[in-house]
């Protein structure tokens, strides 16, 4: 479009923002000002010369010239007048007719259809589009060439600007380094900003605005410089070549220094640059980040390039009829014609997908011609918009990480609903009552306490089999096993193929019906305590747990950080169940008041219909002698109905009381009247990460860590960087930033408390709940009791997210809340609250993501959770954006997690001085959420297999399924019903998910069962025409997507695990960075390279003992990173490659982290 008019602006592309731009943005080069120019240029010259001088002398120079240079930056800049003058000229030509009669005629026509001139706004918007032959619609009169040099003239004014705004900024820098000159207090923060004034003196262009002139308006308007790495991660998130001789990718997740501006910056251009007029541009986010980025993104997208977005929400409850699809499809293929963009949440697109599967279903199981008529003509438009995703759609994942987690499921339950099974029940609270009744099992697990997740896993194996050998005297065995039999089930408990079996033919296949019973009881027994019970009392998974509070009934359900999902199910409902029991047992939590009440307001009900009908006294009933012996069993004495008494508010309290003091009645009430609540759906469809990538036509995203990423689609490619690991490392082993401390404030009150007592209180700007200390509270409920002590501090203001994820400004002086629409400097600006007079409350869902800003010497309280991961850490401490500039982070280990660490730390042998000292120092936190970033990666590897084949199944399926042949269509679904509905068998299904599955078992069998599973489809296939023609296609593929080969390259890049976490970290961590000079590196390099010979003839010689891979290939992954060395702040060296011998590494490094212990057996 731009052709030789724009030839002389190729000079921007190399020159310094701050040199000659002048030239380059007048309008005409005659009409520039000559006076002084050659002067100021060299005194720039001098300028610059000086900082590329070694670093004291550029500091000496700045400061001996920070008059002269603040003189010259105020004689460079641009008169507002100039700038005023070249916006007149282009719009005036863009507005004007190639000739005076056709301007008169071009005036005419405005007039006429009463239509407004070209503005500069559009300008700007069609040029950032590679599309100013737009601007034709509006003045016809336009030719090429003079579009090319409006094009020119808009380029040259808009560097004018941007120098402007550079010259401003560092004038400001100026006068802030003015201000501290002469404070000694002062020095390291003037010496912060004269870097900075250094680094801004010394940018340099990092693209051609001729080529990519976006890059420029967007600089214009949001007033920053692109850097270097910015402009490389877009070329490499839009599908460009990437560098170092990378090939082209289309597909790619990168990872990326946490404040690297990946949503503020990458977001909006990326936005821009997917939108061309053919592709369905869209934005993924997390879910409680939506709102805030959609609105962030679309005020940068609408102020830089008049692009607005459209953010599409769906959920299980959406209504759909023909009118809202037929809507929906003609919404989404205008935001495409207009070039324009949607804002989503990974669950809106699964839940749409699932949608059409349900419809499906139901269309399948109709009968009623007018409802099949109805559904297929949603079905048809479902289709069709699954058909713009997945042909046009280009979706940008922002925190990827987190996105493509396998742990990320969603799940529709369909079909009736089912009550859990009563024997389940029964066997399961009586599991907990010899708990809570057991001491020496009650003083280790602290139910009462909440604390059974601190409990070693050692502790719960042991607690396993002394639960089962207490089970058999339980009564629902009296009767069924005689002498020798109980000695039999004792000597099978106590093994440990208890752990790893089934109950054994020769004890289950008895012909004695009673023993058949006690059989299977025992396999429920086994069932629980071998599969269900070590997940739930480590509440493992990467999940917290909570009740939600909507529901009359309260019942456990999944919390994703923090909260509720009660649309979610745990991996077995059984799980439910166990969760449940422990949140009742909790003191702090316990059976509400509001439950005590409606209870006994039905049970009263029941005893008088009761009494009624059997013409008996209320207290003959048999309710009425369940409940007394309850109550009376707790000490509230109850001898007619009218003792319980629903309507009183003191009895209640009373009876509530007594009931959560007694932990076998808490037991007793919650089986009662809770448990059989508790339902569960035999069928379900379900969505996974694999799905999220399936759905559309190409994938890109970022993330500040990545310790998924072998698990992603097999189509994505990944960029790994250690830098955030590097930088983590850093700041947690640097005592001048980040404090380690342990505390027993463990509500927000105590918390505060806790800050306002320290010297430095006023300086203190948030509280990031990374380790979900507050998890069992509600955000406005923490905010408040926040509040209670936060006037003895200076702060004015507390923010928070509501449960809506609402940003939420809490006015503390008029006592107020307000709904803040960003978390722009500009939207924090006009609260009137200036950054140290607000507290910044991130909870565990918002401490992803969310880029707040504070003062430069801002100080953050941290929590460490029991759960918490190296990512949850990272994530944590990296929402201080500033922490290498003066702000400090202050991390908190509340006592109960310091004993877990240390506890867990003696019993995998961990010898160090920490452990001895017992003492939370950075190699603690390090060991603890390292540990932890493991705990879950077998499960993860099993579930991405399962969710890699399932994925084949249902593209294929579901991209045959859009046929344009309805029959076809339904043909399809009811032949491969079996794959789409999963069948949930409650007891006789094995829990896959289980620590105790050995991962090469599982998915060999799993394997197995899919291949036989087609198998037995394919002789099933007696559909006719086209149908038969489809599903054969769709069997062929599926087929080859599970054989052999395709099993083999599934499970290969994804490694084999250490036998434990604890010999994977091994624990050897330096409480010193080591950064290595280029003496100590080049001596290292030689070393490693007389290594690699040595090794390389022992291979020549004999086979080497083998090391097990590690659970991510990728080097720059988490788990092959290598704290102990290379934590270089230039970031000119390369990070040494480690060998495949750890003998000889470790006879480089001493103490070198992260690798396995060698042996002798084969990688499989």
């Amino acid at each position: 479009m731009f052709k030789a008019g724009f030839n002389p602006l190729k000079a921007l592309a190399t020159k310094s923002i701050l040199q000659d731009t002048y030239r380059l943005s007048a309008q005409n080069p005659s009409e520039v000002p000559t006076s002084e120019s050659n002067t100021t240029q060299e005194q720039m010259s001098i300028l610059r010369s000086a900082l590329k001088r070694p670093q004291e002398h550029t500091e000496y120079k700045l400061r001996a010239n920070i008059q002269q240079l603040k003189g010259v930056l105020q004689q460079e800049k641009v008169s507002v007048k100039q700038l005023e003058d070249m916006k007149a000229n282009i719009l005036q030509q863009v507005n004007a007719g190639r000739d005076p009669q056709s301007h008169v005629k071009h005036q005419l026509d405005l007039t006429g259809r009463s239509a407004n001139e070209i503005t500069l706004p559009q300008i700007k918007a069609r040029l950032a589009q590679h599309w100013l032959n737009q601007l034709t619609q509006q003045n016809p009169f336009l030719t090429e060439a003079q579009l090319g040099e409006v094009g020119l003239k808009t380029i040259s004014m808009l560097s004018a600007q941007i120098k402007n705004q550079t010259i401003d900024r560092a004038l400001d820098l100026i006068q802030q380094i003015e201000s501290l000159t002469g404070k000694q207090d002062a020095q390291s923060q003037k010496h912060v900003l004269e870097q900075s004034l250094m680094g801004l003196m010394s940018s340099q262009r990092a693209y051609n605005p001729l080529e990519n002139p976006e890059y420029l308006i967007f600089e214009a308007e949001a007033g920053i410089l692109l850097r270097k790495d910015q402009v490389s991660n877009i070329d490499i998130l839009n599908g460009r070549t990437i560098s170092n001789d990378h090939a082209v990718v289309d597909d790619v997740i990168t990872q990326l220094p946490m404040g690297s501006g990946k949503t503020k910056v990458l977001l909006p251009l990326l936005a821009l640059k997917n939108a061309n007029g053919n592709n369905l541009s869209t934005i993924t986010v997390l879910q409680p980040l939506m709102a805030i980025n959609a609105a962030e993104v679309n005020e940068s997208t609408v102020n830089a390039f008049e692009q607005y977005s459209h953010t599409f929400e769906f959920n299980r409850k959406t209504k759909i009829s023909k009118d809202t699809l037929t809507a929906l499809q003609t919404e989404l293929n205008t935001i495409i014609e207009n070039r324009e963009y949607i804002v989503t949440a990974p669950e809106s697109i699964q839940c749409f997908s699932l949608r059409y599967i349900e419809l499906l279903k139901m269309r399948h199981e109709s009968n009623d011609e007018k409802v099949q008529q109805n559904l297929d003509e949603q079905l048809d438009l479902m289709g069709t918009i699954l058909r713009i995703f997945k042909r046009d759609g280009i979706n940008l994942i922002d925190e990827a990480d987190t996105i493509l987690n396998p742990l990320y499921e969603v799940n529709y339950s369909i079909g009736q609903e089912k009550n859990l099974d009563a024997e389940h029940i029964q066997l399961m609270t009586d599991l907990y009552k010899i708990m809570v009744t057991t001491p020496e099992i009650e003083k280790k697990l602290q139910l009462r306490e909440n604390k059974q997740a601190q409990t070693p896993h050692a502790d719960v194996d042991k607690i396993t089999h002394l639960l089962a050998s207490k089970a058999l005297t339980l009564p629902q065995f009296k009767g069924l096993i005689d002498a020798k039999y109980h000695q039999e089930l004792t000597q099978y408990i106590s093994s440990t193929a208890f752990t790893q079996n089934r109950v054994p033919k020769a004890l289950a296949s008895s012909s004695n019906p009673a023993k058949r019973k006690a059989a299977e009881l025992i396999e429920m027994l086994r069932l629980q305590l071998t599969q269900i019970l070590p997940i739930t009392l480590s509440q493992s998974g990467g999940v917290s747990y909570g009740i939600d509070a909507t529901k009359q009934v309260y019942q456990s359900f999944p919390h994703n950080h923090g909260q509720a999902q009660p649309q979610s199910r745990f991996g077995h409902v059984l799980m439910t169940g166990h969760y449940t029991l422990q949140n009742y047992l909790h003191k702090a939590f316990g059976i509400p008041e509001s439950l005590v009440q409606s209870t006994l307001e039905t049970i009263s009900s029941q005893i008088l219909s009761s009494a009624r009908l059997n013409k008996v006294q209320p207290n003959k009933t048999a309710q009425f002698k369940k409940i007394a012996q309850l109550l009376n069993g707790v000490h509230v004495k109850i001898d007619s109905l009218a003792d319980i008494k629903p309507q009183s508010p003191s009895f209640i309290q009373q009876v509530t009381k007594a009931l959560n003091a007694d932990p076998v009645a808490v037991l007793d009430f919650t089986q009662a009247n809770v448990m059989k609540t508790i339902g569960y759906y035999p069928q379900r469809i379900s969505s996974n990460s694999q799905d999220i990538v399936s759905l559309f036509a190409h994938t890109h995203g970022f993330s500040g860590t990545m310790t998924h990423s072998d698990t992603y689609h097999t189509d994505l490619d990944r960029q790994l960087s250690p830098k955030t690991y590097q930088e983590v490392y850093s700041i947690l082993t640097n005592p001048q930033i980040t404090q380690i401390m342990k505390s027993v404030a463990n509500t927000p009150e105590t918390m505060m408390k806790t800050i306002a007592s320290t010297a430095d209180a006023n300086k203190v700007s948030a509280i990031i709940d990374t380790g979900a200390l507050f998890k069992n509270l509600k955000p406005a409920e923490v905010a408040e009791g926040l509040a209670q002590h936060v006037h003895k501090t200076n702060k004015k203001a507390i923010t928070y997210f509501d449960k809506k994820n609402n940003l939420i400004l809490k006015d503390l002086i008029h006592k107020q809340d307000i709904i803040l629409p960003d978390t722009s400097k500009a939207t924090f600006e006009t609260t009137g609250f200036s950054a140290d007079e607000r507290l910044d409350l991130y909870d565990q869902a918002h401490a992803i993501g969310v880029d707040i800003p504070r003062q430069a010497d801002a100080i953050a309280y941290l929590t460490l959770g029991e759960n918490t991961t190296f990512s949850d850490l990272a994530q944590g401490i990296l929402r201080m954006r500033q922490l290498h500039q003066g702000q400090q982070i202050r991390i908190l280990v509340p006592e109960e997690t310091a004993n877990l660490i240390l506890k867990n730390a003696a019993l995998a042998n961990v010898k160090d001085n920490w452990v001895t000292q017992k003492a939370m120092t950075p190699k603690a936190l390090l060991w603890h959420t390292f540990t932890n970033q493991g705990s879950d990666l077998e499960r993860e590897k099993v579930l991405t297999i399962q969710h890699k084949v399932k994925n084949n199944f249902t593209t294929l399926i579901t991209a045959a399924a859009t046929h344009s042949s309805k029959q076809v269509r339904q043909d399809l679904y009811v032949f491969f019903e079996s794959i789409l509905i999963e069948q949930l068998q409650q007891l006789q299904q094995e829990f896959k998910m289980s620590t105790q599955v050995k991962l090469d078992t599982a998915l060999n069998d799993y394997f197995d069962d899919m291949r036989l599973m087609l198998q037995n489809l394919m002789t099933k296939n007696s559909f006719k025409g086209e149908s038969k023609k489809v599903i054969e296609q769709v069997l062929q593929q599926a087929m080859m997507s599970i054989s052999k080969d395709a099993q083999r390259e599934m499970i290969e890049p994804l490694g084999v695990l250490p036998e434990t976490i604890t010999s994977r970290l091994n624990t050897r961590l330096d409480t010193q960075v080591s950064i290595q000079t280029e003496e100590q590196l080049a001596e290292t390099k030689m070393e490693l390279k007389t290594a690699t010979q040595q090794q390389e003839k022992t291979n020549n010689d004999e086979k080497p003992a083998l090391i097990k891979k590690w659970p991510f290939s990728d080097k720059n992954s988490i788990y092959n990173f290598d704290f102990n060395i290379d934590i270089n702040v230039d970031e000119k060296i390369p990070q040494i490659q480690r060998l495949t011998n750890i003998e000889q590494v470790k006879g480089l490094f001493s103490d070198n982290l992260l690798i396995s212990e060698v042996t002798t057996h084969p990688v499989s």
